[in-house]
């Protein structure tokens, strides 16, 4: 086993210092503790930050989340704001420093864990108020169509070969990163994979299309369209069971292939620190009615996700596991 360099450590920028060194930055003197009584209700618009750019899994989900937020309690306004940055790091400052302020929530997946790893973030992901999980992602290796047969003969060829250009989505040290690390030490060398970021799954999808990389690894939806289309194959998912919807019902999992390894991301929705545990009741018990509506379901088949709705002690369970994976890969 190898185990991949400490990065530098990188700082987020103006952004996020300003955000969490003004007292502008957060709520309005008196608002965090306005609500303490039985039976709070947001008084103003909500913000639900997306910690990434406009189009991808992260953003799809959260606007999916705010519609059905509203859906089920009816004059809620949510307001979904993009603040991508510093592999998520920006977006989730951003909420961070409104600390008791219970208008603000932020869309969460796996880079709240990792993008403390080269970032100067000052919190950690159980600094936030846990909602619940929508969801669980994982990820896929995607190669152009035709030159491979399957996994292992992936990593045979890049054994035997020289070094190969890897995209992914995300800053390094990310939940992609991860697997990445996982191939290499499988075949035991690291130097084989030169990691190349892009700024969301659909720009690194189109990396691989274009022959800008030799592979991605991503969130398997961002490939499905190409596969259908005949210009990528998906080789494997890394998860514990087959992803059972569309074109991916067909891709084996990494573990049938002979690479012990799994990996499950979390997608989910927190609150500012320090909420009252009537503003936090509040945002759970919609949270949960809305995974039993329709939408929700039609969000996991659109998304291929795993529907895995999770209360607050499942989705912290969930990213605990997650964060003993990235404390392994990228410690």
């Amino acid at each position: 086993m190898f185990s991949i360099p400490r990065k530098s450590t990188a700082t987020i920028g103006a952004t996020l210092t300003l955000c969490l060194s003004l007292a502008a930055c957060g709520a309005p003197a008196g608002e965090n503790n306005a609500a303490e009584s039985e039976g709070w209700e947001p008084e103003q618009v909500v913000t639900l930050t997306v910690p990434f750019s406009a189009g991808g899994g992260t953003d799809t989900m959260a606007r999916t989340i705010a519609e059905g937020l509203e859906e089920v309690r009816p004059g809620l306004k949510i307001q979904v704001v993009n603040r991508e940055g510093a592999g998520g790091a920006v977006g989730y400052s951003h909420t961070f420093a409104q600390s008791g302020n219970p208008h603000e929530l932020v869309a969460v997946e796996s880079s709240i864990i990792t993008a403390p790893y080269v970032n100067e973030t000052g919190w950690e992901y159980t600094d936030f108020t846990p909602i619940g999980q929508v969801s669980a992602h994982t990820a896929g290796l995607a190669v152009p169509a035709g030159k491979y047969t399957d996994l292992n003969d992936f990593l045979e060829t890049v054994e035997a070969g020289g070094s190969l250009s890897v995209g992914l989505a995300g800053a390094a040290d990310s939940f992609f990163d991860i697997v990445i690390s996982a191939l290499a030490e499988k075949i035991d060398n690291p130097g084989k994979f030169r990691r190349v970021s892009y700024e969301d799954g659909n720009k690194t999808a189109l990396s691989v299309v274009s022959g800008d990389s030799d592979a991605v690894v991503m969130s398997p939806e961002h490939v499905t369209e190409f596969m259908r289309a005949g210009d990528v194959d998906t080789l494997a998912v890394f998860t514990d069971s087959r992803i059972e919807q569309g074109v991916l019902a067909d891709v084996p999992t990494a573990q049938e292939q002979g690479l012990d390894f799994s990996l499950q991301g979390v997608r989910g929705i927190s609150a500012a620190p320090d909420l009252t545990e009537e503003q936090t009741r509040y945002w759970r018990a919609a949270f949960l009615e809305w995974t039993k509506h329709e939408s929700y379901q039609k969000y996991i088949e659109s998304s291929q996700s795993l529907a895995v709705p999770k209360g607050r002690k499942g989705y912290m369970a969930n990213l605990d596991t997650f964060a003993e994976a990235a404390k392994r890969y990228l410690g």
